[in-house]
């Protein structure tokens, strides 16, 4: 178990029409689709998400880059996720630095009281980060698959 990535796996059949090459195919469209840069690896594929700040949310995405891994074994189809989480750890953080501070100055809260309200914030945050990315991993899988 890595802390710094989300991995999640899926099982599923393969239908008799689709080739592991085609669902590869599939999963490249769609995050092209959703401006990810994806590289065709021999396990899988590798996407990174663009860096086109223009748009004023797009600097704090959190589901940035990360390998899929697909695979065939006994008519099984495998499809691995691994996320990398760094960004999402900074960013819940900053969150909880920002309101122990806020904590402290508003509430006149002792030190430590305003240190564990920061950490509950950070955990929270990735706890909601994490399930989210999770929720974003199972509609592509849907998408992909159906």
């Amino acid at each position: 178990m890595n802390i710094l990535k989300l991995e999640t796996y899926l099982q599923t059949n393969l239908k008799k029409t689709d080739s592991v090459e085609i669902v590869r195919m599939r999963y490249t469209k769609l995050l092209n689709s959703l401006e990810f840069w994806t590289k065709p690896e021999y396990y899988g594929i590798s996407f990174r998400s663009k860096n086109n700040y223009q748009k004023r949310g797009d600097m704090f995405k959190v589901f940035r880059e990360g390998d899929i891994f697909i695979d065939l074994k006994n008519g099984q189809l495998n499809v691995n996720w691994a996320i990398k989480l760094d960004l999402l750890y900074f960013l819940c953080a900053l969150i909880g630095f920002v309101s122990g501070f806020t904590v402290s100055l508003y509430l006149k809260t002792p030190l430590y009281q305003s240190i564990m309200a920061g950490f509950v914030v950070f955990i929270l945050s990735v706890t909601v980060g994490i399930i989210a990315m999770k929720n974003k991993i199972d509609e592509i899988n849907n998408t992909c698959l159906k």
